[in-house]
């Protein structure tokens, strides 16, 4: 059962971390977040999975599958290379 509460309890907590919450449902003044902002979520972001997540992780898997998907909303001509498929 704690294997189960792990895999739905960790993707509540990433989307939670990601979305902002708590502090976006108290804000008055609702504004898009800047580069900055979203660049520290992601970077709490990846402590937390650092930390917290059930098994060990690739950091550096992760920030290309960050990539990948930050490339996916362009066009489909906009493709991210990683430095092993680029040799």
């Amino acid at each position: 059962m704690s294997s189960i509460r792990q895999w739905i309890a960790f993707p509540v907590l990433v989307g939670l971390v990601w979305a902002g919450w708590p502090a976006a449902g108290y804000a008055k003044d609702v504004r898009k977040p800047d580069i900055l902002t979203q660049a520290q979520t992601l970077g709490e972001l990846t402590d937390l999975v650092r930390r917290q997540y059930y098994e060990d992780t690739d950091p550096v898997e992760l920030y290309h599958g960050a990539i990948e998907g930050y490339l996916s909303h362009l066009d489909p001509h906009s493709t991210y290379i990683t430095p092993e498929e680029l040799q």
